[in-house]
């Protein structure tokens, strides 16, 4: 193939209108060694069809795994055994404010307020009734944040496989550093 027959299917290529024979025609006269200057710019186009995706080995994960392990790790790890003390002391401080409470407010002895049994029966399932409806009020809220961190949580998974494909079309930044050297207006 000659310069003027590829610079005219490079034409029609660039507007889309090359079949696929032609297309291959192309990549052959792109292969060549000697090519005029203005052609050479676009042989990185024709080449990328060349490229073999890259495939990581075993070596690969072994360095990695051996930088996850060497990485320092920050702060220090909480565990129940250093925990049990204070927990232990706070617990036994507030017992012995309880009972120092109720020791020193020893006249006031509960009272029956209810002579009935069935009344104050019929009021404490009241108040039983009363707790339960505020506590199922709290559960929807949290069963509606629930759902909103969910929905973040799949926006996140979708902007991680944007990231992906991002990064696979780095390739194609050669493109477009060649469509500034094309002679088609």
């Amino acid at each position: 193939m000659n310069t003027k027959s590829a610079e005219t299917l490079l034409r029609l290529f660039f507007e889309g209108k090359t079949s696929l024979k032609e297309e291959q025609q192309l990549k052959k006269y792109f292969e060549q060694e000697d090519l005029p200057e203005e052609l050479n710019v676009l042989k990185p186009l024709f080449s990328l069809a060349d490229n073999k995706p890259e495939v990581l080995d075993n070596a690969f994960d072994e360095k990695m795994l051996a930088q996850i392990k060497d990485t320092p790790k920050f702060g220090k790890r909480i565990t129940a055994h250093f925990l049990f003390w204070p927990i232990a002391a706070a617990s036994m401080a507030l017992l012995i404010f309880v009972s120092g409470l109720f020791s020193l407010n020893n006249d006031s002895r509960f009272k029956d307020t209810y002579n009935d049994p069935a009344q104050a029966y019929a009021q404490a399932a009241h108040a039983l009734q009363f707790v339960g409806i505020k506590l199922s009020g709290a559960i929807e809220p949290a069963q509606k944040a629930s759902e909103q961190l969910e929905r973040g949580m799949d926006q996140v998974n979708k902007l991680q496989k944007l990231y992906t494909g991002l990064e696979q079309t780095q390739k194609l930044s050669l493109i477009d550093q060649t469509l500034n050297y094309l002679p088609i207006q």
